[in-house]
C-alpha cells in the first residue's frame, strides 16, 4: 500500500474501506475485528492495510495487534514492540504508553 498507493492492491483496500463505511452509516465509534481459523491467511496484512486506508481517508484509527503468539504489526510498520498488549499498565494513566503514533505519508483516498 505504501509503495504503490495507486496500484490494484491499494484499490482493493479502498473498496474494502468503502464497504466498511457503508456497513455503519451512522458514523458512531465502531470496532472491527479481523480474525480467521488458520495462520497465514493474511490477517495482519489485511488489518494493517485496512487501518492505513481508513486513516488516510480521515478516520480516527487505532490498530491493536492482539496476536500473542506472533505479533507482526510493529514489524510491518517498523515500530517498537514494547510495551505491548500483554504488558498491562500499572496505572490507568499509563495505558497511553502502549499506543504508538505512526504517520502514513501517502494520503490517497
Amino acid at each position: 500500500l505504501q509503495a504503490r498507493p495507486l496500484g490494484v492492491f491499494a484499490e482493493g483496500y479502498r473498496v474494502l474501506r468503502t464497504a466498511v463505511d457503508y456497513s455503519w452509516p451512522d458514523r458512531e465509534p465502531r470496532v472491527l475485528v479481523v480474525t480467521s481459523t488458520c495462520p497465514g491467511e493474511g490477517k495482519t496484512l489485511t488489518s494493517v492495510n485496512l487501518a492505513l486506508t481508513l486513516a488516510s481517508a480521515g478516520a480516527r484509527t487505532v490498530l491493536v495487534d492482539a496476536d500473542l503468539r506472533k505479533p507482526q504489526v510493529s514489524n510491518m510498520l517498523k515500530l517498537p514492540r514494547r510495551p505491548g498488549v500483554s504488558e498491562p499498565p500499572r496505572m490507568p494513566r499509563q495505558a497511553c504508553n502502549c499506543l504508538r503514533c505512526w504517520t502514513f505519508a501517502n494520503r490517497y483516498s
